[in-house]
């Protein structure tokens, strides 16, 4: 009966749940990631591009293991390959008024230019209230 009320009042994870790199601009349609984070430790991800007649576009899924580390913290195993990822949480008001959160790891550097994203997507990721 205890661990009943336990899980009842316990307090879900913030990353808990489907994240995607568009916060409803409509860009989706032509290109995006999905990242799920399941309570149980477990999560998969997805990112596709919609592809012209020479290039095709592409289309790619896995899925991965996840344990929190700390409070910005979390280390991600995916296909035996261990990571540490240091992120932060924004509250976010998408164009159309929607609130949520944003999710951000510290901005990386590629050649000249800093790029923004989470873990090895090239993009912020949001999820919606």
């Amino acid at each position: 009966m205890l661990s009943f009320f336990k899980k009842l009042f316990q307090s879900k994870d913030e990353l808990v749940g489907n994240w995607l790199t568009d916060s409803s601009g409509g860009f989706l349609i032509v290109m995006g990631s999905s990242i799920n984070f399941n309570a149980n430790g477990t999560g998969s991800f997805k990112s596709w591009a919609s592809g012209d007649e020479e290039d095709g576009g592409y289309n790619y899924e896995g899925n991965f293991k996840w344990e929190r580390v700390n409070n910005t913290q979390i280390k991600i195993k995916e296909n035996q390959k261990e990571e540490i990822i240091n992120y932060i949480i924004k509250p976010y008001k998408n164009p159309y008024g929607k609130k949520g959160k944003q999710v951000t790891s510290p901005t990386k550097k590629v050649g000249k230019t800093e790029v923004s994203g989470f873990w090895n997507f090239a993009q912020d990721i949001y999820k919606l209230d």
